[in-house]
């Protein structure tokens, strides 16, 4: 995976001014569009601080630059693996914020599934993007089957947490909680 601290944001991140961080990023985002560290990191923050329900001023700003910045990356970088992944997490699990009037929420949500199935598949090596192959239920497996193959890997996926989310921040926090998850816990 591409390396995605981005310094500037992640002071931002941890002194938790949400007003700076989502300016300071989006702006950051639209002056360099083809920057994939800032659309990456942008479009996480701004779909993290929504569904999360955070206080911020004007959640109808931040939903339709979220979606601007969805419909650009599926036009101009769903190519690009970071890009398919962070897309795919978040409509999988939120695909409310990523409709067009008369989407089907179904289908939109299956198109999270497939765009991080097809990164698995391109991707073998990734244990991080095979395990969301694997939880979002495309493998077609038990969450319980799924968890004793997460336990198994272990080492592998602190390996990947380290390498990849070494830096403090609140992205790279999430993702070292999520990637982490359920890995010493016993049934």
């Amino acid at each position: 995976m591409l390396n995605l601290q981005w310094e500037d944001l992640d002071c931002l991140e941890v002194e938790g001014d949400l007003e700076k961080i989502l300016d300071y990023s989006y702006n950051a985002w639209n002056l360099d569009q083809r920057n994939i560290r800032y659309f990456v990191r942008t479009f996480f923050i701004k779909w993290y601080l929504i569904i999360d329900d955070f206080d911020i001023e004007d959640y109808e700003t931040q939903e339709k630059q979220l979606m601007n910045m969805y419909e650009y990356g599926e036009k101009k970088l769903l190519d690009v693996t970071e890009v398919k992944w962070i897309i795919g997490y978040c409509i999988s699990l939120n695909p409310e914020y990523f409709m067009k009037q008369g989407d089907n929420y179904e289908e939109v949500r299956v198109k999270g599934d497939k765009y991080l199935h097809e990164l698995a598949l391109a991707n073998p090596d990734d244990i991080y993007l095979k395990s969301l192959d694997y939880d979002f239920g495309t493998e077609g497996h038990s969450h319980e089957r799924y968890l004793d193959w997460k336990r198994a890997n272990r080492e592998q996926f602190l390996l990947y947490v380290e390498e990849n989310f070494n830096y403090d921040s609140l992205f790279s926090d999430c993702f070292k909680e999520l990637i982490t998850m359920d890995l010493d816990k016993k049934d």
